[in-house]
């Protein structure tokens, strides 16, 4: 019944602590191929703005740009969560979602959901932020933004993972 509550939101993707069974280069292949569109797209309106493009044809440009982003990353959070639920690790019945690869307002937004859709049913939840490693001065911009988020909200608590830098554990108090 609990599988049929989760799988229901159509955005939330379920991974196992075995997530991580994507090596960091498959990772990056990842993000690399759903960036691909985007890349050409903000080469394409540099050489637009350069050559003194129709204003017209500027604004399409932008609007594409702004359509590839959006499914960047959405590609890159279903990929990263095409996994299993980890349902019974420990009796913990945790579910765990992947933000690697999503821009701070793109995960603040599935965290939002979360919360709201998900939380509620099973109670806990494990948001893999990654450490910032690959974020400019080492930053885990998405970990800050996340550990910001949940303590503006009092029915929540926050937790690091044993042995796991990069990964925060969401409870219900």
């Amino acid at each position: 019944r609990l599988w049929e509550m989760v799988s229901a939101v159509p955005e939330f993707a379920m991974v196992s602590s075995e997530a991580s069974d994507l090596t960091p280069s498959q990772k990056q292949k990842i993000y690399q191929e759903a960036r691909r569109p985007v890349i050409l797209l903000e080469n394409s309106l540099r050489v637009a703005h350069k050559e003194g493009y129709d204003p017209e044809q500027i604004s399409v440009l932008e609007r594409r740009l702004d359509a590839a982003k959006d499914n960047a990353a959405a590609d890159i959070f279903a990929q990263l969560n095409a996994q299993s639920l980890n349902m019974g690790d420990g009796g913990r019945n945790e579910f765990w979602q992947d933000f690697h690869g999503l821009h701070v307002d793109e995960a603040k937004a599935k965290l939002t959901d979360l919360i709201e859709q998900v939380l509620p049913a099973i109670r806990t939840i494990v948001i893999i932020t990654g450490r910032g490693i690959h974020s400019p001065n080492g930053n885990a911009k998405i970990q800050k933004a996340v550990r910001q988020l949940v303590a503006s909200r009092e029915s929540l608590e926050i937790t690091p993972v044993e042995g796991n830098p990069g990964a925060l554990r969401l409870h219900l108090k």
